[in-house]
């Protein structure tokens, strides 16, 4: 069985540290597919035409996935507050 961490700070680091990652690997990969688009007509033989398209499309599902990482920073971030909440109870 895993360890169940119950501080709620490592826990909004970790969901900060995701937001930072999903907005990184979103401008890089907006860039390099613009970058692509510049380059796209020196890819003439077959050979690079298909690594181009292969590299195109990891950059593209990257992008799409990154709204679950977000989505999954929300999550954390919202334990973390129940977690918050329950240090407050006195009992």
């Amino acid at each position: 069985m895993g360890m169940v961490e119950r501080d709620p700070r490592p826990m909004r680091q970790f969901a900060r540290e995701i937001i930072e990652y999903s907005d990184n690997m979103h401008s890089v990969c907006s860039a390099l597919l613009s970058d692509m688009d510049s380059a796209a007509p020196f890819m003439k033989d077959e050979t690079s035409h298909k690594a181009f398209q292969k590299i195109q499309a990891f950059a593209e599902n990257l992008i799409k996935s990154l709204p679950q990482a977000q989505l999954a920073s929300e999550k954390l971030n919202e334990s973390a507050k129940f977690l918050e909440d329950a240090e407050q109870i006195q009992i």
